[in-house]
């Protein structure tokens, strides 16, 4: 924040709200450019000479709390826009949820680049709120890791097939396969983290494994996990790498190199997971 966009924080003039809102229309992914009052960003900005539509209206509120043991719950908050004119009545039929939002907030007259950003979020719909008003409600980027880690199934025709495939979060590295105990012989699919047995089965599996193989390396401390379970594992819509903090993570992961282990045998929500890595 500079010393600028202080000084005029605290001043009385008017203020100006931008809105960076990606959509999906008729199949397209698009981003959606909104303002409180009319503007246009310079040739030098980014992006540049882009107009931005001026129909948001009624400020911008949003809600965020922790709990006495640190941790923050989903936050939630509105942006409503004008629709008098009913000429985006067609936005109600297009794609919003789980999708980036940028706010910022500055003064009208100024150039894209000195807006500063006031929140970073997902959408979760779009809906009217009066005749004239369609609203679209907004959730913290964390809403985006609300999905489970996985909802793959072992599939096939046996007992098993709608049993969950277990996932080990680590260095992805089948030591042995037994049965009853007994160390048999077996193919594996060390990239799928599969193993298909070379005979019948005569009792029970088991194996011994260790961590996942995540993007083309071994991944084993708390930091890298925590980042491919945000911005690569999972199911659904996933949190873009932009939005970490990179200097943050680095010194994280630099403070924090302790190998660790984390297995996931059944539906485990993504933000859960996490959580349990992190403690």
């Amino acid at each position: 924040m500079t010393d600028e966009f202080k000084k005029w924080l605290a001043s009385a003039s008017g203020r100006g709200i931008l809105a960076e809102v990606k959509v999906k229309v008729g199949g397209v992914e698009t981003t959606r450019y909104l303002s409180s009052s009319h503007f246009t960003s310079k040739p030098t900005d980014t992006p540049a000479n882009t107009p931005y539509a001026a129909r948001l209206t009624g400020g911008f509120s949003f809600s965020r709390s922790i709990g006495a043991n640190g941790d923050g719950s989903l936050s939630f908050g509105s942006l409503d826009i004008d629709n008098s004119d009913c000429a985006v009545d067609s936005w109600l039929n297009d794609l919003w949820a789980m999708r980036e939002i940028k706010i910022y907030v500055g003064a009208p007259y100024w150039p894209r680049s000195m807006f500063q950003a006031v929140f970073t979020g997902t959408v979760e719909d779009i809906s009217p709120r009066a005749r004239n008003i369609l609203t679209l409600k907004i959730r913290d980027v964390l809403a985006v890791l609300n999905s489970p880690v996985t909802t793959a199934v072992i599939g096939g025709t046996g007992d098993n097939k709608d049993t969950i495939l277990p996932i080990t979060l680590g260095e992805v590295l089948i030591i042995e396969v037994r049965d009853n105990g007994y160390p048999v012989s077996a193919t594996f699919d060390v990239a799928n983290g599969k193993f298909t047995l070379t005979n019948a089965r005569y009792g029970t599996i088991t194996c011994d494994v260790q961590g996942a193989h995540i993007g083309g390396a071994y991944k084993n401390d708390v930091g890298s996990l925590v980042e491919a379970l945000a911005t690569t594992l999972g199911d659904g819509e996933k949190v873009s790498s932009s939005l970490f903090d990179s200097a943050a993570m680095t010194a994280f992961k630099t403070a924090n190199p302790q190998p660790v282990g984390y297995f996931i045998p059944d539906r485990v929500n993504r933000l859960q997971a996490m959580q349990e890595l992190a403690a």
